[in-house]
């Protein structure tokens, strides 16, 4: 809803991030700073500073609707001159140009947010059935209590399917 909201806004750049935050649930601060020569677009990741050790890198691992995403966006990068990515500085304008949008759609949700597009991813691996030592991985977690704790949303109706096909 809101990708199409923007669409409609014209309202690329901002289009692009949303995109590229559901594909690949990386974090929002990370994926402001990434430049067009981190991008590995050919093996699949962007290399991004890691959050706990800094001035060092890891690798952001994409699936391939998340490279054509990266792609368009160094594209339009380019197109506009820059060398990183996306545009902006720190994650404050895009962050209110998403607050706006959900106001005008009246779809405001507390604690949503852009980082809301992390846990989305998050949910959406875990329901997949990847396993929660495997999401931590791939959400370059240091610690899987953060995992387990931030991320992982209990779904009644499933863990009592689970339970009855178990039992």
């Amino acid at each position: 809803m809101l990708i199409k909201f923007f669409e409609v806004e014209n309202k690329k750049e901002i289009c692009l991030l949303l995109q590229f935050l559901w594909n690949t649930g990386a974090r929002v601060g990370e994926t402001l700073k990434i430049k067009l020569t981190d991008l590995d677009l050919e093996n699949n990741r962007i290399f991004v500073s890691n959050k706990i050790f800094k001035g060092k890198q890891e690798a952001l691992l994409l699936i391939p609707e998340a490279v054509k995403i990266a792609e368009q966006a160094k594209e339009f990068a380019i197109q506009r001159g820059g060398n990183k990515l996306f545009s902006w500085k720190t994650t404050r304008y895009p962050n209110r140009i998403m607050e706006r949008a959900e106001n005008n759609l009246k779809s405001k949700k507390q604690g949503r947010g852009l980082h809301g597009f992390r846990r989305s991813f998050t949910d959406r691996l875990i329901d997949s059935g990847i396993e929660i030592t495997d999401a931590k991985d791939i959400l370059r977690h240091k610690d899987i209590k953060t995992t387990e704790e931030h991320y992982r949303r209990a779904d009644e109706i499933k863990l009592l399917d689970k339970m009855t096909e178990k039992l």
